[in-house]
């Protein structure tokens, strides 16, 4: 039982770390309505990538799920919120909320990184190396912003 326990919080853990990865991978790439400049999901990785119908119709199911996704953890982020700072401490309740935010992601990942691969396997050798150079303006911005 014990053991049981062990591993499921390393793979709360995990997820929750994998998550925040994940997360401050894709705030980078926030389109202008967030704020952003459009990088890796906006408008400027459609036209630099000259990307067909087909390829735009592949990142816009990206972008659609994504958005549903960030939905789903909000609500469960402030489910979250609200047990943590209740009158009464309800541990089974957060493990419950805890465990549901960690499937729910793992379950986001999975189904995205899917997405992610055929739409990569759809690019031609162009735009690949094309999407590999956004990639490292990308990193030379950040690093120039650390700084």
């Amino acid at each position: 039982m014990q053991q049981r326990k062990s591993r499921s919080r390393t793979r709360l853990a995990l997820t929750l770390v994998a998550a925040t990865a994940l997360g401050s991978s894709l705030a980078i790439h926030a389109g202008p309505d967030k704020g952003g400049r459009g990088g890796m999901f906006g408008e400027q990785m459609i036209q630099r990538l000259d990307l067909d119908a087909e390829q735009q119709a592949m990142l816009d199911n990206i972008r659609s799920d994504m958005k549903k996704g960030f939905q789903q953890g909000r609500s469960q982020r402030q489910e979250l919120k609200a047990l943590v700072t209740a009158p009464s401490y309800d541990e089974a309740a957060v493990a419950r909320v805890a465990k549901q935010m960690g499937d729910s992601m793992e379950q986001r990942i999975v189904a995205n990184g899917k997405q992610f691969n055929q739409l990569y396997n759809s690019l031609s050798d162009e735009q690949r190396a094309e999407l590999k150079a956004m990639r490292e303006d990308r990193k030379g911005r950040a690093k120039r912003t650390q700084q």
